[in-house]
This record gives C-alpha cells, structure tokens and sequence, in this order.
C-alpha cells in the first residue's frame, strides 16, 4: 500500500486502510497538505498572514488538518460551518441588509499564529467579477473595504484588520 496521507497527525489506533471518501481523487497540492506532519511547519505570523493576503495568495497559507479529520469528515464541517438557517436568496443589494450575511469565526486549521483571530463573513449575494479574469471588480472591492471599514477597521487599529480583497 502506497503512504495513506489521510492518516497522517492521527492517532495509529485510528488510522484506516481505506481513504474516506471525502479525501479522494486530491490533486497534489491537497495531498501534499494532508500529508505535513503537525511538527513539520511552523505556525505563520500576522506579517507572514498580512502579505499572503495582500498578494491574494490565501491558498498557499498552511493547514493543520489533524483537528478536522479527528471531528468529522471534511464535506460535512463545510456544509456545517456556511450553511444558512433556510432562505439563501438576499434581501437586498450587498451589505444593506444584515439577515444576508453572517459573520462567523473561522475554526478551519490554518497554521497560523493563535494570537491571530480569523473570521469570515459569509453571504447571500454574489460580487461583481470580471468576466475576463474571474477577480472582483474595482466596484465590488470597494463595496467589501467600505464594508470591512465600518464593521471592522472602525474598531481597532486598521492595520490590525486585513482584506484578502484588497490589493
């Protein structure tokens, strides 16, 4: 049997034969991730997190899955941590009406520093995309910083609060 990457950081009394499904047909990348062992990196910093986001590079920011895979399959704590109550459809234009949105704490194991508190703010309305590029228009950016200005940065230091938006 070739190495089972889905057992990596778990207890050897837990580890399976079997890939689960939910961790199947992973490209390299994924694969790669699950296969870090806990002590193999190092937790980032807010200046390691702060240019990883101002480069839109999110995806490149370590995982450590070893939580996840020991609480419950990967599909059903996505579907467990965005799902809204019932009513998906937005009740108005974006950031104008708060039952559209949640803002939750984001338990996904980044390897980031526990000082760092990470959120999300889920919504029920799409953004403005370039259709050439697939990014966000200038116009939907500046919706989501006016947005992140009056919820969040109004609150603390602004260079405490970051928006992988924001360029």
């Amino acid at each position: 049997m070739s190495f089972a990457y889905w057992n990596t950081n778990i207890p050897e009394e837990k580890h399976t034969k079997e890939c689960p499904e939910g961790l199947r047909n992973l490209d390299a990348d994924d694969t790669a991730q699950l296969s870090m062992r806990d002590e193999d990196y190092k937790l980032m910093s807010w200046q390691e997190v702060k240019k990883i986001i101002s480069e839109i590079a999110c995806n490149t920011l370590p995982l450590s899955l070893t939580t996840a895979l020991r609480r419950e399959p990967i599909g059903r704590l996505q579907a467990n941590a965005f799902r809204f109550e019932k009513d998906t459809k937005a009740k108005g234009r974006p950031f104008e009406d708060p039952s559209d949105l949640k803002i939750i704490g984001n338990d996904w194991p980044y390897g980031i520093d526990r000082d760092i508190t990470h959120i999300c703010v889920w919504t029920k309305f799409t953004y403005e995309e370039d259709p050439r590029t697939g990014d966000l228009t200038d116009r939907a950016r500046a919706l989501i910083d006016g947005y992140v200005d009056r919820t969040f940065r109004s609150e603390m230091k602004a260079d405490d609060v970051r928006d992988p938006t924001s360029r």
